[in-house]
């Protein structure tokens, strides 16, 4: 009996040694397998490499040999790279790093979507090896994600002005964004959040060489062919079909446009893309609108080809060579567009050039899909589109009233000429839908009376310092119109004061982390001002189409208490004739930290070392005159830092459809 026992004693203790010896046996926490230190320990694999000896008493989790060999690639803005990672389940997340050297954001990316949308977290001010990061937002994207799979994974990573767009190869309308370090952070690093064992990844730029001037298409295959071949509805490219993968060709930005409907398009362009092209489709066979460059006017140069299959191709009718020559072809950058489904036809211009159109013959009576892409398909071409409005053909200065009590709407009685930043007095009566906004007897903000108890302001102004999450309380604000003043306590017969009963800033406002996109919002007033001439609602285009939308050369008036040649708060109203500003002009003008801030639903307007807007000026209203009548077409919403230079105004005309839902109650 004690024989057996001592062979079973010995043979649990060799099956012991046996287990010990067999390399990296360390258990598992929370899913996943711990790390084995050079000691024998065992440590959290995701406090490897963390820039912190916290994990193995003898560092060997910070070993330089082992942290300085993460995957890293160089990429500047505008350069985009894919990234190819041989995936297990073990390593947990997988991580982006974008680094200048001192610190480093962090996209940690555990899965996607079935329409692949990564789930992630985009965190900043992080340490050099991406760890103990102190801002940024956790669990952005898709919920619930879907954890990713052993296998391979392929991801396109692009260095944008102040981020970094890291999105599922096939996807590239499902991108997940990082705030950029700073400007110069140049450095992409792609490790594990779980770092038991190296995780391959690597970084496949264009091999491919030119043909005239463009670069090919590498295909899955690893050949090259001509990347305007790619999409074409024929697998004439790749030998593997590549060139033809439905996940990439039916994943070209579309929109339906029906006729008397148009939309603005956003396009992120790059020299290597080659022309424009704006297909209308009605299924079985596209029209294709060939778009190269245009002339300094703003007249485009195009191609208007019809009889083309689905993809856009084999075109067997249509005008070569329309349009203004010669060509001046697009450069880098951004370019905006309108398009306009008419009857028999699609019409595409540059914003801010209506009268420099370029047209498309219609395939057919419903033809109704609009499709943008490059014609040279090497990489993915970023396209937004606006809200579709419906068109009209009103007179100018016509305007719809479908509220009761603003019929009087947009006169204003008197005439001057002042400016925010170094400027002159504002008569009352010019302006007189100019509201302050009020805590604590302090000015914060401005905006524009619409209603009799309606405010609209800049969603920003709602929140404390602007930030999501720190909402004001109705209570704490107050509202004056009919006073020049910026002291709540220096009144006049003319001033009428009023508390606010509700705050409704737009539901996706997130402020600083969207780049305070959607920043408009409202102020209902507990009680009805009076109307008279020092306080008159501004006309607000309600059903989109009574007025038409600003252009270059048009130029409108903003109103504030912003800052006098001193840079000090000014105590009385002043204004500012602001021209609109094409957005790829203002983008040129711009700092790149700035264009984040530019997204789709703002346009710029001001100068360069001119008037502009100030702190204090936030919330107010920039209105275009059409016949007798001022409407509202922007509010104040952010500008470039200590610097004189172009404003970006949300623009009303995109949220009509919200403003006409929410104001309803109050009306």
């Amino acid at each position: 009996m004690e024989l057996a026992i001592a062979v079973r004693l010995y043979l649990a203790l060799a099956l012991c040694g046996l287990v010990l010896s067999a390399g990296n046996r360390c258990p598992y926490q929370d899913g996943f397998k711990k790390f084995r230190c050079d000691n024998g320990e065992c440590t959290p694999a995701s406090w490897v490499c963390n820039g912190v000896v916290d994990g193995c008493k003898d560092g060997s989790d910070e070993k330089a040999s082992k942290c300085d060999s993460v995957p890293s690639t160089k990429l500047s803005v505008g350069q985009r790279v894919t990234v190819r990672v041989h995936y297990k389940e073990e390593f947990g997340p997988v991580e982006f790093h974008l680094c200048d050297g001192g610190q480093c954001s962090r996209l940690w990316v555990p899965g996607a979507v079935p329409g692949g949308q990564l789930t992630f977290s985009a965190l900043t001010r992080c340490n050099a090896r991406g760890r103990y990061c102190s801002g940024g937002n956790y669990n952005s994207g898709a919920r619930p994600a879907e954890h990713f799979r052993s296998g391979y994974l392929v991801f396109e990573a692009e260095r944008r002005a102040g981020q970094l767009a890291v999105w599922l190869q096939g996807h590239p309308d499902k991108v997940a964004t990082l705030p950029a370090p700073s400007a110069s952070s140049d450095t992409l690093n792609v490790r594990p959040d779980h770092w038991n064992n190296d995780m391959p990844a690597a970084f496949i730029n264009d091999t491919c060489d030119y043909e005239d001037g463009f670069k090919k298409y590498r295909c899955n295959s690893g050949e090259c062919t001509p990347a305007s071949w790619v999409c074409n509805g024929d697998v004439d490219g790749c030998s593997d079909g590549s060139d033809e993968i439905a996940a990439m060709c039916d994943k070209v930005p579309t929109k339906t446009l029906s006729v008397g409907q148009r939309v603005t398009v956003r396009v992120h362009y790059k020299e290597e893309f080659g022309p424009v092209e704006f297909h209308l489709c009605d299924g079985g066979q596209c029209s294709r609108l060939w778009v190269p460059g245009a002339v300094p006017s703003g007249q485009l140069t195009y191609s208007a080809l019809t009889g083309c299959n689905a993809r856009g191709r084999y075109c067997t009718g249509g005008n070569y060579n329309s349009g203004a020559r010669p060509a001046e072809h697009f450069r880098s950058g951004y370019l905006v567009f309108e398009a306009e489904r008419r009857a028999g036809q699609l019409a595409v211009w540059l914003q801010g050039h209506p009268d420099k159109v370029a047209t498309l013959p219609a395939p057919s009576a419903s033809s109704d899909t609009l499709n943008v892409r490059p014609d040279h398909w090497n990489s993915d071409m970023p396209v937004t589109f606006g809200d579709v409005s419906t068109v009209s053909r009103r007179p100018a200065g016509a305007v719809i009233v479908p509220f009761e009590g603003v019929a009087q709407c947009g006169f204003a009685s008197a005439s001057g000429q002042a400016f925010i930043v170094k400027g002159k007095n504002a008569s009352l009566s010019e302006f007189p839908w100019h509201a302050g906004l009020y805590v604590a007897s302090v000015q914060v903000c401005g905006g524009s009376l619409v209603l009799p108890r309606v405010i609209v302001t800049a969603a920003h102004c709602l929140f404390t310092n602007g930030q999501y999450g720190s909402q004001l309380d109705a209570n704490d604000l107050q509202v004056s119109v009919g006073s020049p003043f910026r002291d709540w306590d220096r009144s006049t017969p003319e001033a009428q004061r009023r508390n606010v009963s509700r705050l409704v800033p737009h539901p996706r406002y997130r402020g600083f982390p969207r780049n305070y996109a959607d920043d408009i919002g409202l102020v209902v007033l507990q009680s009805p001002v009076d109307f008279n001439a020092y306080v008159v609602p501004i006309c607000v285009d309600w059903v989109g189409s009574a007025v038409p939308r600003p252009s270059e050369n048009s130029v409108g008036k903003v109103v504030g208490w912003g800052r006098t040649e001193d840079r000090s708060p000014s105590p009385v109203l002043q204004s500012a004739e602001l021209p609109f500003i094409p957005f790829d002009k203002c983008a040129a003008a711009v700092p790149s930290t700035f264009l984040p801030f530019l997204t789709n639903d703002k346009f710029c307007a001001g100068h360069v070392d001119g008037a502009t807007v100030a702190p204090g000026d936030s919330g107010g209203g920039l209105a275009f005159q059409h016949g007798d009548r001022w409407f509202l077409m922007g509010i104040v919403s952010v500008g470039v830092p200590r610097k004189l230079s172009y404003s970006a105004f949300t623009d009303v005309h995109e949220y009509r459809s919200w403003l006409n839902e929410v104001v309803k109650p109050f009306a």
